[in-house]
């Protein structure tokens, strides 16, 4: 994808689009810190996708990950049964 726009809002921040295909991404680097964890699900509001990134260098905190990962998801779903089913 040639990007014909980049806008850095703040450094963890960023906005790719292209007009000619319509397209808009939106990049989140959000961290992961356990002090940040309970703001990530601000980031997820129409949310068509999400690349969770991990530094597989430090492999003490892999299952840390997963499991936030984990909990992230079975959150997600639950909130959009809540609001289906309203």
């Amino acid at each position: 994808m040639h990007a014909e726009g980049i806008e850095s809002v703040s450094r963890n921040y960023q906005m790719v689009w292209n007009a000619y295909h319509r397209l808009k991404l939106n990049f989140w680097d959000v961290g992961g810190q356990k002090s940040l964890r309970s703001y990530w699900r601000n980031y997820f509001e129409s949310t068509d996708g999400l690349i969770w990134v991990v530094d597989s260098a430090d492999r003490r905190r892999l299952a840390d990950c997963k499991e936030e990962l984990q909990r992230l998801l079975v959150q997600e779903v639950r909130i959009r049964d809540l609001i289906g089913n309203s």
